[in-house]
């Protein structure tokens, strides 16, 4: 998410002010909101006997992975017709929608077992970074392999 704010804000040194600069600001604090809503959305749900806890932690993971992936779709089949603004605020709700994932899947450790909560989330998270460095390396291999540069195949790319 860091990433993406850095290039928003890297746009252009004309953009302060602008939907652009705005959104590079948005991200951290859409996330913090959405997060923070979600949350006590779950608890009220929770807490008033309105769902299960499994039910409520699948609604919140779900609202996680398919809203962004709804954006993204849109981004997609909006393809370069797509005005810069609203695919910028597409992802901007995108990235605040996967924000959700903080009453899904982020409090399940706690479910399982809230004694040893930190010590499962650091287990599963160990295991995450661990699938996470080895696909960044097994996709430079197989670019490697393929003797395609991704610098060189993203400047064929129609703009």
């Amino acid at each position: 998410m860091w990433a993406v704010r850095t290039q928003l804000e890297r746009t252009s040194p004309e953009s302060r002010g602008s939907l652009s600069d705005v959104c590079a600001r948005a991200l951290s604090l859409s996330g913090a909101i959405v997060s923070s809503v979600a949350g006590n959305a779950a608890d009220a749900l929770k807490n008033r006997e309105i769902l299960t806890l499994t039910d409520t932690r699948r609604i919140f993971q779900t609202i996680a992975l398919v809203g962004p992936a709804i954006c993204c779709t849109l981004l997609a089949l909006g393809g370069s017709s797509i005005a810069e603004e609203r695919a910028e605020v597409l992802f901007v709700v995108a990235l605040s929608l996967q924000s959700c994932s903080a009453a899904g899947f982020g409090c399940a450790t706690q479910d399982i077992s809230s004694k040893y909560a930190s010590l499962i989330y650091g287990a599963t998270s160990a295991l995450a970074v661990v699938a996470g460095a080895s696909g960044q390396y097994i996709t430079g291999a197989i670019l490697d392999a393929n003797g395609e540069c991704v610098h060189e195949r993203a400047r064929s790319l129609p703009r």
